[in-house]
C-alpha cells in the first residue's frame, strides 16, 4: 500500500516550527504519521506500529537506491547531531525478521560528509538482535545499529529545517512503532530495553494539513562521468551524474550527434549503460530531470573512446613467465571497514602492489559505481600493463545498476578464451561463475572463480556439483579461485568427489612454504560462529604452488589471498 501526503518541505517545516521555537527532545516518530509507506501494513492508529508482511524471504546485505518496501517521516529539526533509536520487533522473535535499514535526505557525519543518504546503497544497518543466533529477540525492543558492525548510530544536519527519514526492508516480517531522534535526552541512552520493553513515548504531533505550497522545478544534472569532452573511455563504460535535486526520475538521450535520441525515460538510477561503443566515437549525451515540479532539461555533454587496440599476433597467445601469480580477494562491493565508505582506489592500491596476473574479485558490482572500469583503469594506469576484465553477476535481473553484484576476472595476459555463465539450476540460490584460459610457458591454464551462498552448507553442495560439471570441459591445468564461504573441514560442502579431482592449494603449499600462523584466515568473524575463518581458496588441479600467502587488511571484510604457480 502507498500512502503519500502532498505536504512540500517548505509548508511542514513552517507548520512545525510555528509550535516550538526549539527541536522537541526527544523527536518521536509514529507509525500513524508516515508520510509515505510502500509495501509495509498501514497503522490504524498511532498506538499501532507499521508491520512488514513476512514473504519468506530475507535480504542481501546492500540496501537498496530504489527500494520497494519502506516508509517514510518528513520532520523539521534544528541543526546538530541526533542519536537515532527504533523500537522494534522480529515476527514470531525470529532473527530473519528483525532488521532495517535507516536513510536520511540530508544526514552528515561529524566530518560534514554526506552519510546515510537517500538514493544511495548507504544505510544504517539496525538489527534487533544482538548475536547470530537471536537469542535476544523476546518481544519488543530498542536498538541503534547491528552487532557485527561498527556505525555512528548518530547523525547531524547541517541547517535546521525539514528533513526525510527513509526506513527500507532489510529482513522481511519486522514491525516498527517508534523512531527517536534526540540531540541530548536520548544521545547516549536508550529510551528503552532490547528485549520484552514496554516503554512507548508520546509521538511528536502533527497539526492539520495546510495548503501546499508549489512544488519546485527539480535542478539541472550536472557531475556527469565521464567528464564532459574527456577522451580515451572505454567501449564498455556507463554514463553516470549527479543526482538532481527535487528529481524523481530521469530521461537519458544518448547517440553520434548533439540531438541523440531519448534511449530510456523515467528512470530513477543516476547511471545509464549504453552497449557496446565504437573505437574512436565522439558520444554525445544528456539527462533532463523530472520531478513533481516538471521536467528540467540538462546540458548535452561528451565523450570519445579509446582508439581500437592492435590486433592480437598470429601466433599462439602465449606468456613466458617464472611464475603465475594469481590473487583472490571478495572485496565486498568496495567498503572500507575503517572509514565504512566505497573506497576503490585503496584497494586497487593494494592489489596492484602484490605485482599480480590474474585477479579474481567478488562482490564487485554496478549499482554504486562502475567497479569494473574503475578496477580495469587503476590496474592499467599504475602497472603500466594492458590489463582487462570480464564479469558475471549474482542474479538474473537485467536492470544495469538494480542490484547488480557479482564476480569478475582481470588480468593483464593474452586471454585466449572465456566463458561465463548464471548457474540457477536452483533458482532460489543462483550464483555465478567465471572462466578465462592463458597460456603461459607454453601451457594452456584455465583460471576460475565463484561466490557460493553464506548459510547453508547443504545448498554450497549443491552449487558444488554444478560447479564441477560446468569446468569439466576445461583444459588439463586448473586454478577455481574464490569465496566458497566454508571452512575446510566442513564435510557437507566438499564433496568427495570434489576433493578427488580438485586439490586445496593451500595445503599443498606447506611443501613449499611455511602458511602463516593463523591458518591462512580470510575473515576475521564467519557467519558461522562469529570466529575467524578460512573460507577464501584456490583449489587446483594439474598445477604445482610454489607460494602462497594472506594479505591481512580492513580495505574489506575478507583478506586476499596471493598464490603463485610454477608452469609448468
Amino acid at each position: 500500500m502507498k500512502k503519500v501526503c502532498a505536504l512540500t518541505f517548505v509548508s511542514i517545516f513552517a507548520l512545525l516550527r510555528s509550535a516550538s521555537a526549539q527541536t522537541a527532545d526527544p523527536l518521536v516518530l509514529c507509525g500513524c504519521d508516515a508520510k509515505v509507506i510502500v509495501g509495509w501494513g498501514a497503522p490504524a492508529d498511532c498506538s499501532q506500529p507499521l508491520t512488514n508482511p513476512d514473504a519468506g524471504w530475507s535480504s542481501t546485505n546492500t540496501p537498496l537506491a530504489s527500494p520497494t518496501q519502506y516508509f517514510e517521516h518528513v520532520f523539521a529539526a534544528d541543526a546538530g547531531s541526533y542519536h537515532i533509536w527504533l523500537r522494534m520487533r522480529g515476527l514470531n522473535d525470529n532473527k530473519y525478521n528483525d532488521s532495517v535499514f535507516v536513510q536520511f535526505s540530508d544526514a552528515v557525519n561529524s566530518s560534514d560528509q554526506a552519510v546515510y543518504r537517500i538514493g544511495t546503497t548507504n544505510a544504517l544497518f539496525v538489527n534487533l538482535a544482538t548475536d547470530s543466533v537471536g537469542t535476544s529477540l523476546k518481544g519488543w525492543g530498542w536498538q541503534d545499529g547491528a552487532y557485527w558492525l561498527t556505525q555512528n548510530p548518530t547523525v547531524k544536519f547541517a541547517a535546521s529545517g525539514p528533513h526525510t527519514i527513509r526506513v527500507q526492508v532489510r529482513e522481511d516480517g519486522v514491525s516498527v512503532d517508534q523512531v527517536v531522534l534526540s540531540p541530548v535526552k536520548y544521545l547516549s541512552k536508550s529510551p528503552g530495553i532490547l528485549t520484552n520493553d514496554t516503554t512507548r513515548l508520546a509521538c511528536t504531533s502533527a497539526t492539520p494539513i495546510p495548503t501546499p505550497a508549489p512544488t519546485p522545478a527539480p535542478t539541472a544534472a550536472s557531475g556527469p562521468l565521464p567528464g564532459n569532452g574527456s577522451t580515451n573511455a572505454l567501449t564498455t563504460i556507463a554514463v553516470n551524474w549527479t543526482a538532481s535535486t527535487n528529481a524523481t526520475a530521469y530521461n537519458v538521450s544518448f547517440g553520434t550527434t548533439p540531438t541523440a535520441p531519448v534511449v530510456s525515460t523515467n528512470q530513477t538510477a543516476t547511471s545509464y549503460q549504453p552497449a557496446t561503443l565504437a573505437y574512436s566515437t565522439t558520444y554525445y549525451w544528456k539527462v533532463d530531470a523530472v520531478g513533481a515540479g516538471g521536467t528540467t532539461a540538462g546540458p548535452v555533454w561528451s565523450f570519445t573512446t579509446v582508439a581500437a587496440p592492435a590486433p592480437p599476433p598470429t601466433t599462439t597467445n602465449n606468456t613466458a613467465l617464472a611464475r603465475l601469480r594469481v590473487v583472490d580477494w571478495n572485496v565486498a562491493l568496495g567498503y572500507n571497514t575503517i572509514t565504512h565508505l566505497n573506497e576503490y582506489d585503496v584497494q586497487i592500491d593494494m592489489i596492484a602492489s602484490l605485482n599480480p596476473d590474474v585477479v579474481t574479485l567478488q562482490e564487485m558490482s554496478y549499482s554504486d559505481a562502475d567497479m569494473m572500469n574503475w578496477f580495469i583503469n587503476g590496474l592499467s594506469s599504475r602497472t603500466g600493463k594492458p590489463w582487462r576484465g570480464y564479469y558475471q553477476r549474482t542474479n538474473a535481473e537485467t536492470s544495469p545498476t538494480t542490484n547488480n553484484t557479482g564476480s569478475a576476472i582481470l588480468t593483464w595476459l593474452p586471454v585466449g578464451g572465456e566463458s561465463h555463465t548464471l548457474i540457477d539450476n536452483d533458482p532460489s540460490h543462483p550464483f555465478e561463475a567465471i572462466r578465462l584460459q592463458v597460456t603461459v610457458n607454453g601451457m594452456p591454464v584455465d583460471i576460475s572463480t565463484t561466490h557460493l551462498f553464506w548459510a547453508a552448507p547443504v545448498v554450497r553442495a549443491n552449487q558444488i556439483r554444478w560447479l564441477q560439471s560446468w569446468l569439466s570441459p576445461q583444459a588439463t591445468h586448473r586454478i577455481v579461485a574464490g569465496d566458497f564461504n566454508a571452512n575446510p573441514g566442513e564435510a557437507t560442502t566438499w564433496t568427495s568427489t570434489w576433493t578427488s579431482e580438485y586439490t586445496d592449494a593451500w595445503t599443498t603449499a606447506n611443501g613449499w612454504v611455511q602458511p602463516t600462523g593463523d591458518m591462512g584466515y580470510t575473515t576475521d568473524k564467519s557467519d558461522s560462529d562469529g570466529k575467524p575463518a578460512r573460507i577464501d581458496y584456490h583449489w587446483t588441479k594439474g598445477v604445482t604452488v610454489s607460494e602462497m600467502f594472506v594479505v591481512k587488511t580492513r580495505r574489506s571484510d575478507h583478506h586476499a589471498v596471493v598464490a603463485d604457480y610454477q608452469i609448468p
